[in-house]
């Protein structure tokens, strides 16, 4: 009994003994568990509190795309008032509608991938508002690998979009400004130039950067210039001024330019800024217009005729010396008096008929020469002939020239006109009150008809009905002075044949009466000649116009002689421009080719077959495309006298052979494949990036080539990218043999290579990129530099021409501060008028076409009326517009062209020869008179040397006159005579003195009138 209590005594104690170490195991485990149970509080808080100290907005959803939590940053950034406004949503809500299919599929590729993505999407504020935004978005899974939702990470990119939208307007602003942008730094060493400049001197940044302006100064002085430059801005000054520069090509130029300082927030100078312009031919013009007016001046003080201008009141304002020979008078009688009250005046009736006159012209009516009677100082009466010409400037009635002739001795000479039209060989009639009155025996044997026969016979029914309206019309501008050239027409004579002949009609006071006297001259022989040599011509014309081939011909000094319709449309002149101006053959291609076109040219006009030779052809309009050329000489009497050829254009096949190259080649991207840890593979592009070649990539091991710092990156994202976890490239550091750094943009895939595993890794350089991005903000900040130092008015529109951008010049301008300015309209800045019109209208233009509009306006702005140069030019997001004050510059002009005007009526209305010589006796200008003395044209004659023109009994006496005027004394009036054209002799009686340019004697002015018929009255007759 004892021993079976003992026994269950010694279980009861064994079984108490376990009980009591799974009393033990069961604390341990309680402890381990409740610390388990803490740690993972402790971890889930960690968790959530970088979940929501993230300044990313995190969103999480499930597999529909419902939202299940967010941070405080995506309320922060939708403007959100709780989560409750968020939880339980859509997240497509969120997105514009726009982006909502495009973020769906996105969604969509990364459940069906596994993958990691990444976009960028407009999202919808609370209020409706819209914000950019870069998401990133993975898949969750569970612990079994089993997709549960989408986390994503929102971050908001308006900033950086911000700064890159300002970056690129800036840019675009200082890009198309037209005037050169030149930026220094403190040592006065070139650091940035903008596109205008490059233009303007032909340099690119790289030529000059770190040099001073200083390069492009010509003058001896320039140095001394550009000390107190450097002097005025390091003091914080703005410098203004004009110097001589050189471009890169060697021309010269003047250069107007303004150098300012530049300072950073803390008001330190940290660089300069030099705007220059090209003003060489704004200042050319200027002189020009000057020399222009004084030549006029001078021209009619010279002239023998009296000239008078009255102002649009009737007011005298000048006349010249002849003036106050003619009427005796002094200068000071005579100006500022009203024009019927000149003491010249002979009658009450006179002052009334000029009275009408006056008024007449005034208003716009039209006035022939008339012949007046007027009174000398000394008593005895007088009869001058009058030319009066209207001075219209801008439209506007500015007064009246009149030009008088003393015609006292031609009314004496009126009889002596019978005699010497009976001999002559040219018919010559008089028509007075639309009947003839005379007619001379070579004209009434043109008609075929009798003296008594035409007195039955009205002007113009002998002309061929299709031609009398043209005869009357040109016979009406001849008499009134408006054209000078002799006009043909046909001329049915009494036995049904067709004559021509060619006419001039002048306005004559016969027998006391007005009438018309004209010349004609039979030139039927000589239309029928050019009529069969027109008709030869044009069959030529014709055919070679038809060829598809451009055809051509030139002289031996490569002059253009010839071009056919396909020639002249490739090279963009006109027809005018290649065959009435001298242009050259060597002009028509780029200058690299022109010394080797110039000794082909040579060659095969020495007799040389070259074949088809290829040049690059240049445009009118600068544009170039490639040619071939099959040339031959062109012989007379067994010279060579040019060239004729034929063109043709090679651009598509030259296009084809680009196009070859470029399929040809490789891949841009660095492309290499690695295999057990070692590369096996390397395109061309990578063993340029690295510097190696293929059995030195073969025995390097590819962590050598990235940088230190950047290698456990690379391995990790490789790593990533390979399991699929994201496919965003990544980005690192990377060297090539010659230990340069650059950055390197990179994806890798895994691929089956030869049998086994390997990887594909695709590389692009982007370096430039990176130096790009670094660069943002500090250039960002220089250009808004740059557009506020700009001295035109600047300002930009959106497309709805409401203002972006305004400049301080446009504040100092309009006295409208940018805040007040900005977002608003055209219309709310400048109240609607014809001129604001104007600019809207261009405005829209610039935005419809695409293309830049310039325009000149006028605005009153401030109580002033000035004149705007105005440029528009189209950007992505609306306008860029340049203003340029150009009133003083306009004011100039017009005052210019208004004084050279009224002179250049004078003289060309002078009834007088008018000639500019050169010291060698070249002709430089002559009028119309001229050519009715000579019987050359003005294209003739300009260019001729005097000793042509005057008969040859006469040309020393003319070449030493010639010679006295370049002493600087006036050259007293002589009597000479000039061989016309036609071969007959004119005496006249001529004048001279020296033309002057910066007080030197350049050259000569003469004046020639007829004076055959007063030497005709007195007996003589001039030598041959």
């Amino acid at each position: 009994m004892k021993s079976d209590l003992k026994k269950k005594k010694a279980q009861l104690v064994e079984e108490l003994e376990r009980v009591r170490q799974q009393v033990c195991e069961f604390e341990a485990y309680k402890i381990s568990y409740l610390a388990s149970e803490k740690e993972l509080r402790e971890n889930e808080e960690k968790l959530r509190l970088m979940f929501e100290s993230v300044n990313d907005g995190i969103t999480v959803t499930d597999l529909n795309g419902t939202i299940t939590d967010v941070n405080k940053a995506v309320l922060r950034l939708g403007r959100f008032d709780s989560e409750n406004d968020v939880i339980g949503k859509s997240a497509f809500e969120s997105i514009v509608s726009r982006d909502r299919e495009r973020a769906l599929a996105d969604m969509t590729e990364l459940f069906d991938k596994d993958t990691v993505g990444s976009g960028q999407y407009d999202l919808l504020r609370a209020d409706g508002s819209e914000y950019p935004a870069e998401i990133s978005a993975g898949l969750l899974k569970d612990a079994a690998g089993n997709p549960t939702g989408f986390i994503s990470v929102i971050r908001d990119v308006s900033e950086r979009k911000r700064l890159e939208q300002q970056m690129h307007f800036l840019g675009l602003v200082v890009e198309q400004i037209n005037d050169s942008i030149i930026v220094t730094n403190t040592d006065y060493e070139i650091i940035y130039i903008n596109q205008a400049t490059k233009e303007l001197f032909g340099y690119t940044l790289e030529e000059i950067k770190g040099k001073t302006p200083g390069i492009f100064n010509v003058e001896p002085l320039a140095d001394n210039i550009q000390k107190s430059i450097y002097k005025t801005v390091a003091s914080g000054d703005t410098y203004l001024g004009s110097i001589l520069n050189r471009r890169k090509d060697g021309t010269i130029f003047t250069n107007e330019f303004k150098v300012s300082p530049l300072y950073d927030e803390g008001g330190q100078i940290t660089a300069y800024i030099g705007i220059q312009r090209d003003v060489t031919q704004q200042r050319q013009a200027e002189e020009s217009l000057r020399a222009s007016e004084d030549k006029y001046k001078q021209l009619v003080e010279l002239a023998p005729d009296a000239i008078i201008s009255v102002d649009e009141n009737g007011i005298v304002t000048s006349c010249n010396q002849a003036f106050v020979q003619q009427t005796g008078y002094d200068k000071q009688e005579i100006e500022g008096r009203y024009f019927t009250e000149l003491p010249t005046m002979v009658s009450l009736d006179t002052t009334a008929k000029y009275n009408e006159l006056f008024v007449s012209l005034a208003g716009g009516g039209e006035l022939e020469s008339f012949e007046f009677p007027w009174t000398h100082k000394d008593g005895s009466l007088r009869w001058g002939e009058v030319h009066a010409t209207v001075v219209m400037i801008d439209g506007q009635f500015k007064g009246a020239q009149a030009v008088m002739r003393d015609v006292t001795e031609r009314k004496q000479a009126e009889e002596i006109f019978r005699t010497i039209s009976l001999g002559s060989p040219v018919g010559m009639y008089i028509v007075q009150d639309g009947q003839f009155v005379f007619a001379n025996p070579q004209l009434l044997s043109d008609f075929g008809i009798t003296e008594e026969m035409l007195r039955n016979v009205k002007p113009l029914s002998r002309v061929r009905t299709e031609d009398r309206e043209t005869v009357r019309k040109n016979a009406v501008e001849m008499l009134r002075g408006i054209g000078t050239t002799p006009y043909e027409y046909a001329v049915i004579n009494r036995r049904g044949e067709t004559w021509w002949f060619m006419e001039t009609v002048v306005p004559i006071q016969y027998r006391g009466k007005r009438a018309v006297l004209g010349n004609l001259l039979n030139i039927t022989e000589r239309r029928q000649t050019e009529e069969r040599l027109r008709e030869s011509r044009r069959r030529f014309r014709d055919l070679v116009n038809l060829l598809p081939q451009g055809i051509y011909e030139m002289d031996d000094k490569y002059i253009i002689t010839f071009a056919n319709r396909q020639a002249i449309d490739a090279s963009g002149y006109t027809e005018e421009e290649v065959t009435a101006s001298p242009l050259s053959a060597l002009d028509t291609v780029i200058p690299e080719d022109r010394e080797r076109m110039e000794r082909n040219i040579r060659r095969i006009m020495n007799g040389e077959r070259l074949g088809g030779i290829e040049y690059t052809q240049l445009r009118k309009d600068g544009r170039t495309y490639p040619i071939i050329t099959y040339s031959a000489p062109i012989m007379r009497d067994g010279k060579a006298t040019g060239l004729r050829g034929v063109t043709i254009d090679i651009t598509e096949q030259k296009q084809a052979e680009e196009i070859f190259q470029t399929i040809s080649m490789s891949s841009p991207a660095s492309i290499y494949i690695l295999q057990d840890g070692k590369f096996v593979f390397a395109n061309h592009r990578f063993l340029e990036r690295v510097g190696l070649n293929e059995e030195e990539l073969l025995n390097t091991d590819q962590y050598n080539l990235i940088h230190p710092e950047d290698r456990e990156m690379v391995r990790s994202s490789a790593i990533e990218m390979l399991k699929g976890i994201h496919t965003t490239p990544f980005e690192f550091r990377a060297f090539n043999k010659a230990g340069e750094m650059m950055w390197v943009a990179e994806t890798v895939a895994s691929i089956q290579y030869q049998g086994r595993r390997a990887v594909l890794a695709s590389a692009l350089n982007i370096t430039e990129r990176k130096q790009a991005e670094e660069a943002l903000q500090e250039s960002e900040e220089r250009y808004r530099e740059l557009a506020e130092s700009i001295t035109d008015v600047f300002f930009a529109f959106d497309r709805d021409l409401k203002y972006t951008y305004w400049n301080k010049a446009s504040e100092e301008l309009t006295g409208v501060l940018a805040q007040d300015a900005l977002g608003k309209h055209l219309y709310d800045i400048f109240p609607r008028s014809a001129q604001t019109e104007q600019g809207e209208q261009a405005y829209l233009k610039a935005l419809r076409t695409k293309r830049p509009q310039n325009f000149v306006n006028e605005y009153n702005i401030n109580g002033r009326d000035i004149i705007f140069e105005i440029s528009a030019y189209p950007s992505r997001d609306g306008l860029s517009v340049f203003v340029r004050d150009i009133t003083e510059q306009k004011n100039a002009e017009e005052a210019l062209q208004e004084s050279e005007e009224k002179y250049r009526i004078l003289v060309e209305n002078s009834q007088d020869s008018i000639i500019m010589l050169d010291f060698d006796g070249t002709i430089q200008l002559a009028n119309q008179a001229s050519e009715r003395l000579s019987g050359y044209s003005l294209d003739e004659g300009i260019g001729m040397n005097i000793t042509e023109i005057v008969a040859p009994a006469y040309r020393e006496e003319a070449m030493k006159k010639l010679m006295e005027a370049k002493s600087g004394e006036p050259v007293p009036y002589f009597e000479t005579a000039v061989q016309r054209k036609d071969g007959t002799i004119v005496t006249i009686e001529a004048c001279g003195q020296a033309v002057f340019k910066d007080g030197e004697a350049v050259g000569a002015q003469v004046i020639a009138r007829d004076i055959t018929e007063r030497q005709a009255c007195r007996g003589g007759t001039p030598e041959n």
